[in-house]
């Protein structure tokens, strides 16, 4: 009995072997083969020989341009000095300094000859200007040598004149004060000529005290070269 069993379970064994091997191989033949993936082509453009120069003026552009990009830039060139540049050289201040010492220790011949020969403007006092003012634009049509004489003189004539003046005694009492102004020609032999008045102080007594003083005090005047007009004021003041 356990023969027979093992028998049939033999058998089946081998019955399912051979289905198994026949099944498989008829599967694999019943599959289909997958259809290739189709692509959908809507339309085509026919290229023209404008388009094909495009593209090949774009592409010689991006290899340009990507040259110039991968290559390195170019070192600048050397300035060249330049040969034709003059220079200016500028004397040290030593040297000017030098310079100025030595012309003002040794002045030339010629500068001190125009020195000598040149007479130097003299410097004329507040008193002397005092009276050329009495003279206005009339002392510029004068005489160089009127014009340095009135400038030397004038103020020691005011002087003189003043040396001599006297106080009216009646002016004195009644306080009169003031000043007026005298104009006479001064000839080179010491006379005077045309003594008058030209301003007045508005009192008679002090007008007529100074015309009798200039009487008195003309002859100790410096004489003149040649006839001056002499303009002064006299001042009566009471202290």
């Amino acid at each position: 009995m356990k023969i027979f069993i093992t028998a049939i379970t033999i058998s089946l064994i081998a019955h399912l072997l051979i289905f198994f091997s026949y099944k498989s191989p008829q599967k694999e033949e019943i599959k289909e083969p997958k259809p290739p993936k189709t692509t959908s082509i809507k339309y085509v453009k026919l290229a023209t020989k404008e388009s094909v120069q495009q593209t090949e003026q774009q592409k010689s552009k991006e290899q340009t341009i990507t040259k110039e990009f991968l290559t390195p830039p170019k070192p600048l060139p050397r300035q060249e000095k330049v040969k034709d540049k003059k220079t200016i050289e500028i004397p040290k201040q030593q040297e000017i300094v030098k310079q100025t010492k030595e012309e003002v220790k040794q002045p030339s011949v010629s500068s001190l000859e125009s020195a000598l020969k040149v007479p130097q403007k003299r410097q004329v006092d507040e008193l002397t200007q005092s009276y050329i003012d009495l003279y206005g634009d009339e002392f510029m049509t004068f005489s160089n040598e009127t014009k340095e004489f009135l400038k030397e003189n004038l103020s020691d004539i005011g002087r003189i004149t003043q040396k001599y003046l006297m106080y009216p005694s009646i002016s004195i009492r009644i306080k009169q004060q003031g000043m007026n102004v005298v104009e006479f020609f001064l000839h080179p032999n010491g006379d005077i000529t045309n003594l008058k008045l030209i301003k007045s102080s508005t009192y008679s007594a002090l007008d007529s005290n100074s015309i009798h003083t200039i009487k008195v005090a003309y002859k100790d005047y410096p004489k003149p070269k040649e006839i001056t007009k002499i303009r002064i004021f006299v001042y009566y003041k009471l202290y």
